[in-house]
């Protein structure tokens, strides 16, 4: 029996594939990447059992087929467009296959059925959109047998969106094992807001209402996203908070941006969907005041296992700046380190990887 992984060029890809090895299957690993690979270059000498395919080359299809072909189990680790394109050329004969959710598949597939007649949003490349979502990723959702979302809502997402026979597991691969030994702690008096140099991350809407004191840097990601809204991002945050504003514009090493993550005792993740899942734990963890929109499904999850999470419409100007208890931060950690723990996220990988093995 041999198990397929198929990321894209990710950071966190090296720390997933680490979790996937404790599991003790046979299990190999396929990075999709245009060009050279940025963020897994130096997966190449740390794993014998992982190839890279190219999509810039012509033939990349192919080569993904040949390295899936005795496989009993394909894993989208994320499904991008190539993946679901390979997927919707896949002839299946019994294999298993399983998307576990990164986010921007399925939320790019939702933006599109919520607008795709909008013709004025997409201009040109709406007939391409068509193409995109009502036939490459109608036709490889179709071909899919699970699905692993952390989320019941985002499944709903996808049911809703495009047809689907699929069986929901809730599943995530982030832990906070490492912070644990590391004794990551919160010490500073900054903000962090957002995570990425996308619309996805409003920080307009944040900007209209946040007020900050002097002691309180805005320290705002933006090492990758939409060039043109990053500037404008960058112009609008210095506006608004002159030298206090500290857009993030080159990648940091991760213990790097832990140490400055750190000086943030609040966080401002303004999205209307799931994201910055991993580092909203890290965040919590380490004893950090967390502000999320209602809307977001994750609001509702962290309530639920019990987190101490704060609602960005009612609650962002009233004590701000007045830290989580020592009791509360005690709960959180307590919380996390019971609900992501390496033992207990490789113990749920397990007990899917066994159903869906039979």
């Amino acid at each position: 029996m041999k198990i397929i992984h198929i990321f894209d060029d990710e950071k966190i890809v090296n720390d997933v594939i680490n979790l996937y090895e404790k599991l003790g299957f046979n299990q190999n690993y396929v990075v999709l990447h245009s060009g050279t690979p940025k963020h897994t270059i130096g997966l190449k000498g740390s794993y014998l059992n992982i190839e890279f395919v190219n999509t810039s080359d012509g033939n990349w299809l192919s080569q993904l087929k040949l390295l899936v072909r005795d496989s009993r189990v394909v894993i989208f680790q994320a499904l991008s467009y190539e993946k679901a394109k390979f997927l919707h050329n896949l002839k299946k004969n019994g294999i298993i296959t399983i998307w576990v959710l990164w986010g921007y598949g399925l939320y790019n597939i939702k933006k599109f059925q919520e607008n795709r007649w909008k013709f004025s949003m997409w201009g040109l490349s709406w007939i391409r959109q068509i193409y995109t979502y009502d036939i490459i990723y109608r036709q490889a959702v179709k071909k899919l047998d699970h699905c692993f979302f952390l989320l019941q809502k985002d499944f709903d997402i996808l049911l809703k969106s495009l047809p689907c026979k699929a069986l929901w597991t809730s599943i995530h691969y982030q832990t906070i094992d490492v912070l644990e030994k590391k004794q990551f702690k919160i010490d500073g008096p900054n903000i962090l807001l957002g995570n990425s140099g996308t619309p996805e991350n409003n920080h307009l809407v944040v900007f209209d209402s946040l007020k900050v004191n002097s002691k309180s840097k805005v320290i705002t990601p933006l090492s990758y996203g939409d060039r043109t809204y990053i500037d404008k991002i960058i112009t609008k945050g210095g506006k608004r908070y002159g030298e206090l504003f500290k857009p993030l514009t080159s990648l940091m090493n991760p213990s790097d941006y832990h140490k400055l993550i750190s000086s943030c005792s609040v966080v401002i993740m303004p999205h209307f969907r799931q994201q910055a899942f991993g580092t909203i734990l890290i965040m919590l963890f380490g004893g950090a005041k967390v502000y999320l929109f209602k809307k977001n499904p994750l609001f509702d999850y962290f309530i639920e296992i019990g987190l101490v999470i704060h609602e960005i419409n009612k609650e962002l100007n009233k004590g701000l700046f007045i830290p989580l208890s020592d009791s509360e931060k005690r709960s959180n950690r307590d919380i996390l380190s019971r609900q992501f723990s390496e033992k207990e996220t490789l113990k749920k990988l397990k007990v899917a990887f066994d159903a869906v093995l039979g």
